[in-house]
C-alpha cells in the first residue's frame, strides 16, 4: 500500500480529492478537513478509526459515526497483496438532525500484483452491504448510493438503495458489482470509492457493514455489462445511464374481465 486518502465532505459541497502518490509517503486520512493518521488507535495500528477508539459515537457536523462494538470501531482498512482491498466497515452513521445529506470518499494506491494479461483477467469487485433504519422500521425516504474507480476508469457504474416502505426487511441492502480488466491496469493503480447518503429524520441510521473495492485474479471471462444496478425495497433493478435514483410509481391493479 503506497498511499491512502479518505475525505468526508459535508452537505455535498464540492469534494476536494487529494490524489494518491506512488512515492511511498505515509498514508493520510482527512475527515471534514481534519487529518487522521493511520494507527490513530493503538489497538488498530494498520487502520484508520473514524469513530472513537472504543467504538463510541464520534460527533461530526450533522451526524455521528460509531462502531458496532468496543472491539469493532468504525474503521477504514486496506491490504496490498494478491487481492488488493480497501474497505470501510463496522460503521453506524446516525443523523443528529433532519435532512442530513453527505458523501464519503476513500482511496489508496496499490502496487502489483494482480496484473492482467491476455490470458489472465483481473476482476475488480465493488460492493456495499448495510441498512437504512428508523428505529426498528425501514427508513422510508432514505437512500444510499455508491460508485468506484480504478485510476480514472469507473467500475461499471454506480449502485444505489432507495427505501420507500417501513417494512423492516426493506431497510437492508447488498450492492455487489464487478468489472473485468485484461489489459491497461496500471502498475501503481489508485482504487477509489465514493458513497452518498440521505437520512430524512433525526436519529435515522445508516449502517455500513462493508463498503469496498477488491481485486482478484481468475480465468478469462466476459466483462460486466453496462448500466446501474439498484435495489428499491428489495427489488433488483437494471437502470441504463441514470443519474439519480428513479421516482417510484404506484403499480396499477390488473384489469379484471
Amino acid at each position: 500500500m503506497k498511499t491512502l486518502n479518505l475525505l468526508l465532505s459535508v452537505l455535498l459541497l464540492s469534494v476536494a480529492f487529494y490524489p494518491s502518490s506512488a512515492s511511498g509517503q505515509d498514508e493520510t486520512v482527512l475527515i471534514q478537513g481534519q487529518p487522521f493518521a493511520i494507527g490513530n488507535c493503538p489497538n488498530f495500528p494498520q487502520d484508520v478509526v473514524i469513530s472513537n477508539c472504543d467504538g463510541r459515537a464520534k460527533a461530526y457536523v450533522g451526524f455521528t459515526i460509531a462502531g458496532i462494538s468496543s472491539t469493532a470501531p468504525a474503521m477504514l482498512s486496506f491490504v496490498d497483496d494478491a487481492n488488493d482491498t480497501i474497505e470501510l466497515k463496522n460503521t453506524i452513521i446516525t443523523a443528529a438532525q433532519n435532512a442530513v445529506q453527505d458523501t464519503i470518499v476513500f482511496s489508496g494506491t496499490f502496487a502489483p500484483p494482480p496484473t492482467p494479461d491476455p490470458t489472465t483477467s483481473v476482476v475488480i469487485l465493488r460492493s456495499a452491504d448495510g441498512s437504512l433504519m428508523r428505529g426498528n422500521l425501514a427508513a422510508s425516504g432514505d437512500w444510499f448510493k455508491i460508485d468506484g474507480w480504478i485510476d480514472a476508469t469507473e467500475i461499471n457504474t454506480w449502485s444505489f438503495k432507495l427505501v420507500t416502505s417501513t417494512i423492516p426487511s426493506y431497510g437492508s441492502f447488498s450492492l455487489p458489482i464487478d468489472q473485468t480488466w485484461t489489459t491497461d491496469l496500471a502498475n501503481n493503480r489508485v482504487m477509489k470509492v465514493q458513497f452518498w447518503f440521505y437520512l430524512q429524520n433525526a436519529n435515522d441510521t445508516l449502517k455500513v457493514v462493508s463498503a469496498l473495492i477488491q481485486t482478484s485474479v481468475l480465468a478469462q471471462k466476459e466483462g460486466a455489462g453496462g448500466g446501474a444496478a439498484g435495489v428499491i425495497d428489495g427489488t433488483t433493478a437494471k437502470l441504463l445511464h441514470c443519474k439519480e435514483p428513479p421516482k417510484m410509481k404506484k403499480a396499477k391493479p390488473p384489469k379484471t374481465k
